[in-house]
């Protein structure tokens, strides 16, 4: 008797371990790590020690105005008497008056009292690691550091997580600028550790080989499209509260929405930029992006041009030394290996992968803007390297054909304008239409989570297919699988403008050349 209650005993007991080593093994397998969501650029203040900081001018839309008005007299004077210099002195003072407290100094450090408002603590981070919420855990920082001086306090903001969470790995969403200060970090802190405190990462929007607009203004290339400007008048709805200069923008995007006025703008724009080069855009952007390694980080097809061009005069290699070492050592350390780092982490058992935006053409002010972007950002470049086709065509039937035929045709998106076999990651990436750079909107979070939570990929889920559009209500958004039928280009949601107060300054940039454009008509008389 007591042998058969030792023998059941003992097979109660192995039972239990067995549940429970089963369990374990479900418990392991589906186990939630925290994820940390890297924000991409945000505000930078003035005053930031003291208890009244105020939001450096460029973001707000009542400056770019006030800039716009004083400018209005001197450049009359410069088109109608070819006073260049004096109109160039005027913009680019009160271009620097608007950036007051941006700029870093020559060794690309903070030399005032400006930053971002983001603090934070070990008693601040919350434990609750298994919210739905992606901003559960966010990280923010001073974009125009270099990555590599961010990403040191970006471990310690890890490691803190870690240590309240009682994780060992983290899963990370990093968007836009965020992407390059992740790679930033995954240099200094966990590639040499085989990647083991990560568990997986999301580039989200990322920036890592560049931004079309800031290639070409840090090298001097930018150049009208007059296609692209085309594309881009058509599409942009002037919303001005001040009657007169509304009334003047409309009436000069009225002419310019013709084949014949889009071709005079294209060569007023090069006009103005060809006067202005040297005397005001060379001046400013030295003074103030080009003083940022974060900002640096974000050039790539067009790197050894902008040194050349911004740092060509005498003593420029000796005063800037420490700043262009920084920047050249985030290039060749992470910029350049970020492919390799990404085959690393694969290998090491990371779940890698990529959320990208199209549905625009770039700013029209430089080569190969007609590539499909999310505005600010080519597929491929957002994609490592996914082929998109131009923003008002398709890949084209030979090409297409071509590829369903090698074997491929399962990449090709609905609407025939991107090829994700040809990416980084053609079964983790993701692409959503109608989706502009500086949208980041709350029905795309379910997918960023399911990727970290779920090691989700383009084939597991129904709902989130490799190929997604935005559908707009009202104010609205809905993520939908992408059909032949909802991407058609009557769907579109067009580019309808950015009159935030978070609009970047090149958006801002264009729209100074636009209202130039009707003026500078209207003093000539076209």
């Amino acid at each position: 008797m007591k042998r058969r209650i030792l023998k059941s005993a003992i097979a109660l007991l192995l039972t239990a371990v067995s549940v429970f080593s089963v369990c374990g093994v479900a418990l392991a397998a589906t186990e939630n790590y925290p994820v940390i969501y890297i924000y991409g650029r945000t505000a930078i203040y003035n005053d930031v020690s003291t208890d009244r900081p105020t939001q450096i001018r460029y973001s707000r839309d009542d400056a770019m105005m006030n800039l716009v008005k004083q400018a209005v007299p001197y450049a009359a004077r410069a088109v109608t008497m070819g006073d260049w210099d004096t109109y160039n002195e005027k913009v680019y003072n009160l271009l620097m008056d608007m950036f007051e407290g941006f700029p870093l100094d020559e060794n690309g450090e903070v030399c005032n009292d400006s930053g971002v408002l983001f603090t934070w603590s070990e008693k601040d981070i919350s434990s609750n690691y298994m919210n739905t919420n992606i901003n559960t855990y966010n990280f923010q920082y001073d974009a125009r550091l270099s990555p590599l001086e961010i990403a040191v306090d970006l471990n310690r903001y890890i490691e803190a997580v870690k240590r309240v969470t009682g994780r060992s790995k983290v899963s990370i969403v990093a968007r836009c600028l965020g992407t390059n200060v992740l790679f930033a970090y995954l240099y200094k802190y966990q590639e040499k550790n085989k990647y083991k405190g990560i568990d997986s990462i999301v580039l989200y929007d990322g920036s890592i080989y560049g931004v079309d607009m800031l290639d070409a203004a840090m090298s001097g290339e930018i150049k009208a499209d007059a296609n692209a400007l085309g594309n881009f008048l058509n599409s942009y709805d002037p919303n001005v509260e001040n009657e007169n200069l509304a009334t003047v923008l409309a009436l000069s995007l009225g002419m310019l929405k013709t084949s014949y006025g889009i071709n005079i703008s294209a060569s007023v724009v090069d006009n103005f930029y060809s006067h202005m080069k040297d005397g005001c855009v060379k001046r400013f952007v030295k003074d103030t992006y080009a003083t940022s390694p974060g900002f640096w980080s974000m050039v790539y097809n067009k790197y050894d041009e902008a040194m050349e061009f911004l740092f060509d005069e005498p003593g420029d290699l000796d005063k800037y030394s420490v700043l262009i070492s920084k920047v050249n050592t985030y290039r060749l350390a992470v910029q350049e290996r970020a492919p390799k780092m990404i085959k690393d982490m694969k290998a090491a058992g990371v779940h890698v992968a990529m959320v990208c935006k199209y549905g625009f053409q770039g700013y029209p002010l430089y080569e190969d803007c007609n590539k499909i972007s999310d505005n600010t950002a080519a597929v491929w470049r957002q994609s490592f390297f996914a082929t998109g086709s131009d923003y008002d065509s398709t890949l084209g039937k030979t090409y297409v054909n071509a590829r369903v035929k090698a074997g491929y045709g399962d990449y090709i998106s609905p609407d025939e304008q991107v090829d994700a076999s040809t990416g980084i990651l053609p079964d983790t990436t993701w692409y959503i239409k109608n989706y502009q750079h500086n949208q980041f909107l709350g029905c795309v979070d379910p997918l960023l989570l399911a990727i970290c939570r779920n090691k989700l990929t383009v084939t597991s889920n129904a709902k989130w297919p490799q190929f997604i559009i935005l559908e707009k209500n009202g104010n609205t958004y809905k993520a939908l699988p992408m059909t032949a039928e909802n991407s058609d280009p009557d769907n579109r949601i067009e580019h309808d403008g950015d009159n935030t107060a978070t609009m970047n300054f090149f958006q801002r940039i264009i729209s100074f050349f636009r209202y130039f454009i009707g003026l500078i008509r209207t003093v000539l008389g076209l």
